[in-house]
């Protein structure tokens, strides 16, 4: 019996013994599809069932393979054709073998699928910008269309809403909040908007009363989403306003770009207005995003923008006719002198997105504007106002002749305005999702150097007054038939101010979002929540309760109903604290 045993224990060694001296290499490599694309969850494998492995996000693979001898290897996908590969390997020998793997069977044809959103914002198409034939372009056009919203110069991107001027609307790219030029006065001097629609994949606009997440001004919010591509393209388009280019791609899916550059010059219809002139405005802005994902829950952006905007604009008359039929006048104006005005702005944001599950994502938001700006001009102008009458016979060129001269005067304009602010900011923000509800949150501090220096004056030379020398002071009532209440350019008669701003401002909000009643359609959206502003200017906190019911009839689907209500605070950038004299309003 024990020489038995023996024999079974010898025997069984034996049997192990090779297993523990078995030798292997190692095959590695990449797997991408007939695009370059990398090929996720392939299913490598042998004749061995210990040796088998799946492709990585990036399409990478490595796989332990017997050595000394020739094996199969076997490479499956759902989606690809199965490819068998053999195999022969020295012990430790490491080969790197990449594959490029045909799709299986035919390709399906494209299916547009469109998300229908019952959360109280209006989605614009950005296709349809392109189709609007508008001097300013871009998003804006379509803005200026929406209930509740317009704008009284079609020259301008500028739009207000619901009585509200431009300066209390709200514009984010990539959840970052975009700042306009201050010093622009009037819409031929505006050029480009910031959107970019080449690189805009979505858009939405509210008309006021929005959930908190969104910042403190009162009237509209539009948000903006830039395009992450999968796949390579461009465009190029002109006209004779401008042109416009820019080109898309992704590398493997790990590194995404997309760019885009802009020139605008709106000559040809500043030329019909009715101050004659040279006009010669140039508009020139580029623009970027970079999406890096080195880890399959991390996400790293750049979105960057410069633009340079030049007005240059040398007049030379203005002719304009106006009263009645029976009693018309013209005012006849012959300029010297020149506007040169430049706008040079820069943006950075870098934004980091963690997504650690599909219920919790985590972004944090560092950005950074700088704006240098200039407005010079020396005009002078001498006028004649007329008395005329209609000429029936057609001999005038302007079917006008002049009866009597009413007077004749000369003024003279003059500014050296220059800006620069530097707005720096840090803002992090969750988003988690419960069965029921969103819950999210944010916090924000953002810093703000400003310094503005003002020098304005102007000389009126009339019949029987000169200004300034004749002004009025603060609190003086003028007699209306005192000429010199046209003009007041503060206690010296004229305009000089430096304003330096250093300040800082903290803000947040939480809000979450309920669906109720949502077995196949929600019915109700219920979003409430709190949004606080601190800022050092004046020592003040806010704090702004918001609360936004949404009612969606079964009765009727294309109806909507909306019930928004809060406690509203809007604290002032900057340009809203200037007073008349240019100095700060404390």
């Amino acid at each position: 019996m024990n020489r038995f045993v023996q024999i079974i224990v010898i025997a069984c060694c034996l049997a192990v013994l090779p297993l523990y001296g078995q030798q292997f290499g190692t095959l590695s490599g990449t797997i991408v599809d007939d695009k370059n694309n990398p090929v996720e969850n392939f299913f490598i494998s042998t004749n061995e069932k210990e040796t088998n492995t799946l492709s990585t996000h990036n399409g990478y693979y490595e796989l332990k393979i017997p050595a000394g001898k020739d094996v199969e290897v076997f490479f499956q996908h759902i989606s690809y054709k199965d490819t068998i590969i053999t195999v022969h390997l020295r012990n430790n020998e490491k080969v790197k073998m990449n594959l490029v793997l045909p799709l299986s069977g035919e390709q399906l044809p494209t299916f547009d699928v469109k998300a229908k959103f019952d959360d109280g914002y209006v989605r614009i198409d950005p296709d349809l910008s392109f189709k609007i034939p508008t001097p300013s372009g871009g998003v804006e056009s379509l803005i200026k269309m929406m209930p509740g919203a317009f704008s009284s110069n079609e020259l301008s991107n500028q739009y207000n809403v619901r009585g509200g001027n431009y300066d209390e609307n709200l514009v984010y790219v990539n959840d970052i909040e975009i700042y306009r030029p201050f010093l622009v006065r009037s819409g031929q001097q505006e050029g480009l908007s910031f959107v970019n629609m080449d690189l805009t994949s979505g858009v939405k606009f509210s008309s006021g009363g929005f959930e908190p997440k969104y910042g403190d001004k009162m009237s509209s919010v539009l948000d903006v989403d830039y395009k992450k591509p999968n796949h390579f393209g461009g465009s190029v388009s002109a006209s004779l306003l401008g042109a416009t280019a820019h080109v898309e791609g992704n590398v493997k899916n790990v590194f995404s770009y997309l760019v885009g550059i802009r020139y605008k010059s709106n000559a040809y219809i500043l030329n019909s207005l009715e101050t004659k002139g040279d006009y010669k405005p140039r508009f020139f802005d580029a623009q970027m995003l970079f999406v890096w994902n080195p880890l399959k829950k991390l996400e790293i952006s750049l979105l960057g923008n410069f633009a340079k905007n030049q007005y240059l604009f040398t007049p030379s008359e203005r002719k304009t006719k106006f009263g009645s039929f029976s009693d018309i006048k013209s005012l006849t104006v012959y300029f010297d002198g020149q506007e040169v005005d430049q706008y040079e702005n820069y943006l950075g944001g870098l934004t980091f997105t963690y997504k650690p599950n599909l219920s919790n994502n985590y972004k944090l938001i560092i950005s950074s504007y700088y704006a240098k700006e200039s407005e010079t001009y020396d005009i002078q102008g001498q006028y004649w106002l007329s008395d005329i009458e209609p000429d029936l016979s057609g001999e005038s060129e302007d079917m006008a002749n002049v009866v009597s001269v009413r007077g004749v005067g000369t003024y003279l304009n003059h500014a050296r305005n220059y800006i620069s602010a530097v707005v720096s900011a840090a803002d992090l923000r969750g988003e988690h999702r419960l069965p029921r509800n969103v819950l999210s949150w944010g916090i924000k501090a953002q810093n703000e150097i400003i310094n503005d220096q003002i020098k304005e004056w102007a000389l009126v030379d009339s019949s029987g007054y000169t200004l300034p020398n004749i002004y009025t002071t603060p609190g003086e009532e003028v007699p209306m038939n005192d000429p010199s209440r046209i003009l007041y350019f503060g206690e010296n008669g004229y305009l000089n101010a430096n304003n330096d701003l250093n300040t800082f401002r903290f803000t947040g909000f939480i809000q979450d979002t309920w669906r109720i009643d949502g077995d196949s359609a929600t019915r109700f959206i219920l979003n409430g929540g709190l949004r606080f502003n601190y800022w050092t200017f004046n020592n003040e906190l806010l704090v702004s309760p918001r609360v936004n019911l949404l009612f969606k009839p079964r009765w009727k689907q294309n109806w909507i109903f909306f019930l928004k209500t809060g406690l509203y605070y809007q604290p002032p950038f900057y340009r809203e604290m200037r007073n008349a004299k240019g100095e700060l309003n404390y």
